[in-house]
């Protein structure tokens, strides 16, 4: 019931009162959900309860003890495996000369794969093969759960997963361990998630010579593939065999397929898969009808979508926050802004009703939850705020600034995020609790924000007042590029700092700066020596000329590429982020560029920042040829939401 503070008191209580009957039973059931509500701490602390009242804890205990350590956050993966070795101890003494009985197989591979789970989470995904060395080791037998623990593992994380796979199904089938349906299952997936559709159904048809039956989730990777190599007709026969195979199609097979056939154009097809998943009882969800109507309104038949909005309220649905989104979205495409602001005051009583719902203490604590979910899940979240921009829009169509003003100050009082610059001019109409910017009377919202990125990077590289020093190691090389400055306020706590005398008596704070900062803090013009301002190239021309070969750019125009991309990246966190507009792709570039490799990429699917290119994301930019890498550096300092260069 979650009432673990409950639970625990109880145990308290027990011992308080002496009771005879307290066992390792006792102590035992509570270490997995006190782990789970409270942490690992205290979950330990129940062994140390038991050691004062002399109860030696059973092998369960230990087991327990390693779940425990595994998931906790960060995984204990030191301490899994000191309760690893207790619980090794403890069941050698209950199973007699061996602990690898038949018996107790199973056991024995669960806590393997616990072990397993726990390296994954903490990121070791070489010491989960470590283990499965040590348990042939220990004369322990892999189970097809180790296997298949493996395998997830390669393919969610390793670049080469599916042959990974394979070889991890061939090593089952020399030491003959059968492969069960999940590990056919897995193989699938893989093959048609990366489009393979023909390797994707050879694997189906070898697991059927194995004798073993096509599952749900065997026909739903296939559906999947079938959609991925746009084979979607294929989909409905497959739904016609699963039914002919005594399978029955669940409300997911019906949805991924007709889902599919709506994108590749198939409409009246999506629309008679619908029909059929609507005509078999209890089956439909308000997912599926938000999918219909979400297919309907991207063709733009808007009677079509609330003709179905009318069938999911006669099946017991009410509409929620994403249909009210599909819905906006739908007229907000054909410039009905009248229509959409006609839906105003449903979405509003929706967002009242719920809120009610979550407050009525008379009300089931399902009730409550689900009414929590529909207003605070981060999918739920971003269909309100969607939802709430369009009317905004619309109000603002429509001259309707005073109505704009009011739903954005609702907007704001729910907590959903939206753009301050999209919405400067309304903001400086909310009231006061509204506004959360300083002096947003006085000067434009972007001006503020600018300032503040200024004095940002004041902050963390300021000005030179003394020589540049280079302070080297004892065998005289160069450790670090250091600035020398005389500052009174409190130095950046990501910057290195040292403090020293100079030769007044006065102290100086030397703050370690890198190099490529220190660097872009300069106009590349000083290169040359140049007394008057020379114009300078601009990044396009740079990087065009770099693929041309580069073999006249002069040392300033490639420090200008350095410079520019600094300076047009300093806004980035560690971790670059892009959204991406519906139809856009990211195309992950893994191998390390060259000129010729960056030809041959850009000619077949466009030049950086064109309408039509998608976004490149380059992984291995540190192991390019200096022409390349000056190439990526004036592309993304030219267009720096189209090309990402990471240093992994």
């Amino acid at each position: 019931a979650g009432r673990v503070t409950q639970g625990l008191a109880l145990v308290v209580w027990l011992e308080d009162q002496q009771i005879p009957i307290i066992d390792v039973c006792v102590y035992t059931v509570p270490i997995r959900f006190v782990n789970e509500e409270q942490g690992y701490r205290q979950a330990s602390r129940l062994l140390g309860r038991m050691a004062c009242r002399g109860i030696e804890p059973s092998s369960v205990t230990f087991m327990l003890m390693v779940v425990a350590c595994s998931r906790a956050a960060p995984p204990r993966m030191e301490d899994a495996k000191f309760w690893f070795r207790k619980w090794e101890c403890r069941k050698r003494r209950e199973g007699g000369k061996s602990i690898y009985d038949k018996a107790d197989i199973d056991r024995h591979a669960q806590i393997f794969c616990v072990m397993m789970h726990g390296y994954i989470r903490a990121g070791r995904i070489k010491d989960c093969f470590t283990l499965l060395g040590s348990m042939r080791r220990r004369g322990r037998r892999p189970s097809g759960m180790t296997f298949m623990t493996l395998m997830q593992t390669c393919m969610w994380y390793s670049t080469y997963g599916i042959e990974e796979c394979r070889q991890l199904l061939r090593i089952m089938q020399q030491m003959d361990i059968e492969p069960e349906g999940q590990h056919y299952d897995l193989l699938v997936h893989g093959y048609g998630s990366a489009g393979q559709l023909p390797a994707a159904l050879r694997v189906a048809n070898r697991m059927r010579e194995a004798g073993i039956s096509w599952s749900n989730r065997t026909y739903l990777h296939l559906i999947s593939a079938v959609i991925a190599a746009d084979q979607v007709e294929l989909s409905l026969r497959l739904l016609a065999k699963m039914r002919r195979d005594g399978a029955r199609p669940t409300e997911r097979h019906y949805t991924m397929a007709f889902m599919g056939l709506a994108q590749a154009g198939f409409y009246e097809d999506a629309a008679r898969v619908f029909a059929r998943l609507v005509s078999l009882p209890n089956l439909a969800s308000i997912r599926a009808f938000n999918c219909m109507v979400g297919i309907h309104c991207r063709r733009g038949d808007m009677d079509a979508a609330l003709e179905v909005c009318e069938q999911m309220e006669t099946f017991g649905f009410q509409r929620d926050a994403q249909t009210f989104h599909l819905l906006f979205t739908g007229y907000a495409g054909k410039l009905e802004w009248d229509e959409v602001l006609a839906l105003q005051g449903p979405l509003q009583a929706l967002r009242r009703s719920l809120d009610e719902q979550r407050r009525d203490p008379g009300l089931s604590e399902a009730s409550r939850l689900d009414a929590e979910k529909q207003l605070h899940s981060i999918s739920s979240c971003r269909s309100w705020a969607g939802a709430y921009r369009i009317l905004i829009d619309a109000a603002v169509w429509n001259s309707e600034l005073d109505r704009a003003t009011a739903l954005l100050e609702e907007m704001v009082e729910y907590g959903l995020a939206f753009n301050p610059r999209r919405y400067e001019v309304l903001l400086k109409n909310a009231k006061l609790s509204v506004r959360f910017s300083r002096s947003l009377d006085e000067e434009p919202l972007q001006d503020q924000l600018e300032d503040q990125r200024r004095k940002v990077w004041r902050y963390r590289t300021p000005n030179l007042e003394t020589q540049l020093v280079k302070r080297g190691l004892r065998g005289g090389s160069a450790r670090t590029t250091l600035l020398r400055l005389r500052t009174e306020r409190k130095a950046d706590p990501g910057l290195e700092v040292a403090r020293e005398m100079d030769e007044t008596g006065e102290e100086i704070q030397t703050i370690t700066v890198p190099p490529h900062i220190f660097s872009a803090s300069f106009s590349p013009e000083w290169l040359d020596g140049a007394e008057q301002s020379s114009p300078s190239r601009k990044p396009m021309d740079i990087f065009h000329r770099a693929m041309d070969g580069g073999d006249d750019l002069s040392a300033s125009e490639a420090y200008q590429a350095v410079h520019d991309y600094h300076h047009a990246t300093v806004h980035r966190r560690v971790l670059a982020t892009v959204d991406l507009a519906a139809g856009r792709e990211a195309i992950l570039f893994v191998a390390p560029p060259t000129i010729p490799s960056l030809r041959r990429l850009f000619a077949q699917l466009g030049q950086p920042g064109h309408h039509t290119s998608p976004v490149y994301v380059f992984l291995q930019t540190p192991a390019a040829p200096l022409d390349a890498l000056l190439a990526l550096l004036a592309a993304a300092a030219a267009r720096p939401s189209s090309v990402f260069l990471l240093r992994g």
